[in-house]
């Protein structure tokens, strides 16, 4: 599949030309800062009805692989396009295999020399280790509230 074609399915169109990259332009104090937003897959196992990736419905799933979404991140930050990279993800299997996927592509971009902002979204249920790996990796760390079970 075409990159572009993967950003459409793996991303929410955020302001820049939808046949470009969609970057999603951040607040950060009085400007605005160019972020990489994407999910690390949008297959997702639970079915909740406001989410536009919820199991039950039929969209076309996409999902990186570590590796993969590093070398575009940094890519796209060495041709300035992006100050930092805002990642979230649906729950394919269980949160701690998608949150290590997300964790292991901070680690990538870490050891390549990306330092720039890292905002990682983790997912309902996640083991504190994994969020406690998170936050020394990530400048910032959020947590889903998703609320897929009555539990």
């Amino acid at each position: 599949m075409f990159k572009r074609k993967k950003y459409e399915k793996l991303t929410y169109y955020s302001g820049y030309d939808k046949h470009t990259i969609p970057i999603f332009k951040a607040s950060a104090g009085n400007r605005k800062v160019p972020l990489l937003k994407t999910l690390m897959s949008s297959y997702c196992k639970n079915d909740c009805k406001f989410c536009p990736f919820r199991c039950n419905r039929r969209i076309f799933r996409e999902r990186w692989e570590p590796n993969e979404l590093a070398q575009i991140t940094i890519n796209l930050w060495k041709m300035k396009k992006i100050q930092g990279l805002f990642l979230s993800s649906s729950v394919e299997k269980d949160p701690d295999s998608i949150v290590e996927k997300q964790l292991e592509t901070v680690e990538i971009l870490r050891k390549k020399g990306f330092d720039q902002y890292i905002h990682v979204r983790l997912m309902p249920g996640v083991s504190r280790d994994l969020i406690k790996r998170s936050v020394l990796l990530s400048d910032r760390v959020g947590i889903n509230i998703e609320l897929p079970k009555k539990e």
